[in-house]
């Protein structure tokens, strides 16, 4: 099912509010002669020269001064070409013409003044307004015509389109960026669009069919194409958006073809007698999308602009109701009373955005649309009677005092009454065009009848025809409006200048403010909002102070902390704290001698329990608990002479000579000497390692064993001090220190003493100690210095 919005008219008793002094007037400027003349397209400059084209018939005066400036038509209507300067005053004015009717229906202008115009001719006319000649002589029954004229008026080329009994009639013409030149309208039989020596043929199927065309800045033809259908169709104005997209507005009736390629068709078929359309091309002439407006009347679009968002202005009029929504699943209706003006506004995608309407119980035209930088929509056409010119729920009635009245109207981006007036005459009067500078100064042209008061305010500016419909340049000034842009950065929200609005997310918004001279100041803010958040996962030893410093905390879980951001804003952090304790751990050890704890705080030599202290993996305590054992490898030996035996048990044995050559295969606890010689064993405990001191086995002579039976010398390895003990008092003990090689170190002689304390000053290495007690008992020691 549509959802369907339905906008009827209806009459409302309301005040009328007086709105018509937003705009003053400046200028109008009258041109006629003896019987019909018209501007039927209007344009403006950088310079704020206006320039219009039309048609006149007969001598006119175009100097709208005190001065004179006459043309006189070769035919029934010439084509003129106007500009007046900032003031109104006439810069030239150009026209060609020949028997027949020629008229100007398009304009534009290009960076460098360079002037564009395009209409319709028959016969023979010479395209050059200067002393030359330039004739095109028309191919069908109608050709349109482009003609290019420089700053001054001067002739630069024309060219003409059209084909052997055929109608090529042009509605209108736009530039883009480039100067590229597009133009549109309707043919009927087959036209060349080709205006030079080649041939580009477009047919019609059926009755008049819409063509679109690109020419170059130099008159060649880029593109053209045709939307041919079952009756007749009409394009009737374009518009090129800031990409180079050609906008078109119109009418059909029957099934049309939109797209242009002859390859694909887009049909749109008209709901009622006649459907307006909005369709849209790219820069090549492709079909982009294609809209129509379905009603059970009739209904035509008459003028289209375009925004600099790519948003689409249409203006025409209808009977009868027409859906303005062209989505199929929607539905916005408006009903006229007879036939009434309408606006519509689509997005660049060709979506409905809003559609207004006004019109009285007689015939209302929309003629033309304008639409400044920030999307105000300025209109123009004719009314009659009383109309309320206020499309919302308001009333703002407007009665013509002529048959037909001009109004100017215009409306904000989003389609509400900003102002509207109209021009006040005695007989009749017709908007035809309208144009907005960067000033927001509007102009429009058309043609008006007897004396008409060009003042739309409370003033009063008559202009009186010539003879039956004389043209007419218009200039309303507006209170002027400037812009401003902001940058502003804050912390939490912002209030816009105006106080009208509270912004609380950053991005860029428009305000609106009052300016000395009372008018709008438009002010673009570029807003940052300035607070941020944060996280962070922290883990501490026992407490743990936030990084503000306000608070610690004591025990695990997430807390928000508030610290000040780059900005000096607020900066919201949580914190996903884990709080960490000691721990504790026991590990058991087995040494050999002496054993370093951990933290290498302290070094044990003896067995027991100790505890010592670390950092864990959080950086908190960690509290050790060290079982240690230290190892004493059991080194003493059992002489029985020639066989020495180790007193250890259960471990690994290697005898060997005291010059520190092991003796090959003597790895057993017992050793029998082949050979006299002096002998030690070294015992492998677990990974202790010790040596015992040196026996001397002498196979031949008779030793006395027990002299070194009762040595005992420690520690072995030694460090610093050997301590020797020997089991009893000796009257006289001489002990030497020899190195490997036999070479003596130190000898030394000591009296009555049991025990003897050498300090081992030598390198690292083995050493023999030769000991004699009371000159008769003798042994040798091995030693390990470390």
């Amino acid at each position: 099912m549509k959802n369907t919005y339905t906008f009827l008219s209806a009459i409302v008793l309301a005040c009328t509010c007086n709105i018509t002094g937003a705009q003053t007037f400046e200028w109008a400027a009258g041109m006629g002669g003896g019987f019909q003349d018209a501007g039927l397209a209007i344009t403006v400059d950088d310079s704020g020269n206006v320039y219009t084209t039309g048609y006149f018939a007969d001598t006119v005066d175009f100097d709208p001064d005190t001065g004179t400036y006459n043309l006189i038509s070769a035919g029934a209507y010439d084509v003129f070409v106007s500009k007046l300067n900032v003031q109104g005053k006439l810069v030239w004015v150009k026209q060609w013409g020949a028997n027949d009717y020629e008229t100007g229906k398009g304009i534009a202008v290009d960076q460098s003044g360079n002037v564009y115009i395009t209409g319709n001719f028959k016969d023979t006319v010479d395209f050059d307004p200067g002393a030359g000649n330039f004739n095109l002589i028309a191919n069908g029954v109608v050709d349109q015509f482009i003609s290019k004229l420089d700053a001054s008026g001067d002739f630069l080329w024309a060219i003409n389109i059209g084909g052997a009994t055929s109608i090529a009639q042009v509605s209108s013409l736009a530039l883009d960026d480039s100067g590229n030149i597009f133009t549109t309208g309707y043919i009927y039989g087959t036209c060349d669009f080709d205006p030079g020596g080649g041939t580009y043929n477009l047919n019609t199927t059926g009755g008049y069919a819409i063509f679109v065309s690109k020419y170059t800045p130099f008159g060649y033809l880029v593109w053209a194409g045709v939307m041919p259908g079952t009756t007749s169709a009409w394009g009737n104005s374009l518009a090129i958006s800031d990409s180079g997209s050609v906008c078109i507005t119109g009418a059909l009736i029957g099934t049309v073809d939109f797209d242009p390629d002859t390859t694909t068709t887009y049909n749109l078929t008209s709901a009622g007698q006649e459907d307006n359309f909005v369709c849209k091309l790219d820069a090549s002439g492709n079909l982009i999308w294609a809209k129509s407006m379905e009603g059970t009347g009739r209904g035509s679009g008459h003028s289209v602009a375009v925004d600099d968002s790519g948003n689409i202005y249409s203006i025409g009029s209808f009977t009868d109701t027409i859906d303005f929504d062209p989505d199929p699943t929607m539905t916005y209706n408006m009903t006229a009373n007879s036939w009434d003006v309408y606006v519509s506004k689509l997005d660049a995608s060709g979506n409905f955005l809003w559609a207004r309407k006004w019109g009285g119980s007689d015939v209302d035209d929309g003629a033309s649309i304008a639409v400044d930088a920030i999307g105000n929509v300025y209109t123009t056409g004719f009314f009659k009677g009383q109309v309320d010119f206020d499309p919302d729920t308001g009333i703002y009635n407007i009665t013509a005092t002529a048959y037909s009245d001009i109004f100017i109207s215009k409306l904000d981006a989003n389609g509400n009454l900003v102002w509207a007036v109209d021009m006040d005459g005695l007989q009749s009067e017709w908007g035809y065009a309208i144009t907005v500078d960067a000033s927001q100064n509007v102009y429009t042209t058309g043609q008006y009848s007897n004396t008409m008061d060009f003042d739309p305010d409370t003033g009063t500016y008559y202009l009186t025809s010539t003879a039956f419909l004389d043209c007419f340049v218009q200039k309303l000034s507006q209170c002027p409006i400037t812009f401003g842009t902001e940058t502003v950065t804050a912390c939490t929200s912002y209030t816009s200048p105006s106080g009208n609005e509270t912004y609380m997310v950053s991005g860029t918004y428009m305000d609106t403010l009052t300016n000395a001279e009372g008018c709008d100041s438009l002010v673009n803010i570029n807003l940052t909002i300035a607070s941020s958040a944060d996280s962070i996962a922290e883990t501490a030893c026992y407490t743990y102070v936030v990084p503000s410093g306000d608070e610690t905390h004591s025990s695990s879980g997430v807390y928000m902390d508030t610290i000040p951001n780059a900005a000096g804003c607020d900066s919201i952090l949580t914190i996903n704290l884990t709080i960490e304790g000691s721990t504790s751990a026991s590990i058991t050890e087995t040494v050999c001698y002496n054993y370093t704890v951990p933290s290498g705080d302290e070094t044990y030599t003896s067995s027991g329990v100790y505890s010592d202290t670390i950092p864990n993996s959080a950086g908190c305590d960690s509290i050790v608990t060290i079982n240690l054992t230290i190892t004493a490898v059991d080194v003493s030996v059992t002489d029985n002479s020639p066989t020495l035996i180790a007193n250890a048990t259960g471990v690994f044995y290697q005898w060997t000579y005291c010059d520190s050559v092991s003796v090959s295969g003597a790895t057993n606890q017992a050793y029998t000497a082949a050979a006299s010689g002096s002998y030690a064993v070294i015992i492998t405990q677990n990974t202790c390692v010790d040596t015992s001191v040196c026996y001397a086995v002498n196979i031949i002579g008779i030793t006395e064993d027990d002299f070194a039976q009762g040595l005992s010398v420690f520690p072995n390895p030694a460090i610093g001090v050997l301590n020797i003990d020997f089991g009893r008092t000796y009257q006289t003990i001489s002990i030497s220190v020899k190195d490997v090689t036999g070479k003596l170190l130190t000898m030394n002689t000591y009296s009555s003493t049991a025990n003897v304390s050498l300090d081992m000053m030598e390198a690292p290495g083995m050493y023999f100690i030769d000991v004699s007690a009371d000159g008769a008992k003798k042994a040798v020691l091995k030693v390990i210095k470390k």
